[in-house]
């Protein structure tokens, strides 16, 4: 059965805004690990893991909604390597409205050498690529899972992770 990604708006009081709602469109095997951070001027972006949408096994795909909860950046895929799996998806955003998603993925994709590395990209407030998929880690034996990253006030980040 296909597992699929809800979310629900609420005002600071906790009252809805809205009914819970469907993020990802592909409904297809099971999307699951979902991650969502609040972006300057007021929408969000939704993250998840979803297997085999990519082709493969599981791949990480986002969508961005802006401040009513309209979809301004329909499902896409986060990951540029589709062999084996990338999961775990961390999001954060920047103070000009870029965001960052980060993930755990196979050595296959990432030439890290061993099994998961963390690999990451950048965005901008458009919700376009910013460069190309980058490697976070550098020590490379074993797995490096769950990660996690924040944005700093100068536009940086800080990523931390499982190794």
């Amino acid at each position: 059965a296909s597992v699929g990604i809800k979310a629900r708006h609420f005002n600071a009081d906790g009252t809805p805004v809205a009914n819970e709602f469907q993020v990802n469109t592909t409904g297809a095997n099971q999307q699951y690990q979902p991650t969502i951070t609040g972006l300057a001027g007021g929408g969000y972006v939704i993250a998840w893991a979803s297997n085999v949408q990519d082709g493969s096994a599981y791949g990480v795909y986002f969508k961005q909604y802006n401040a009513a909860g309209t979809v301004v950046v329909a499902e896409t895929r986060a990951n540029t390597h589709t062999g084996s799996d990338q999961h775990q998806p961390v999001v954060t955003a920047f103070s000009d409205g870029s965001y960052i998603i980060s993930w755990a993925s196979a050595s296959i994709n990432t030439g890290d050498g061993s099994s998961f590395g963390i690999t990451a990209q950048r965005y901008t407030s458009a919700g376009v690529a910013s460069g190309s998929e980058f490697l976070i880690n550098t020590y490379t034996t074993g797995d490096q899972q769950s990660p996690a990253i924040t944005a700093l006030a100068d536009n940086s980040f800080v990523v931390t992770w499982h190794s």
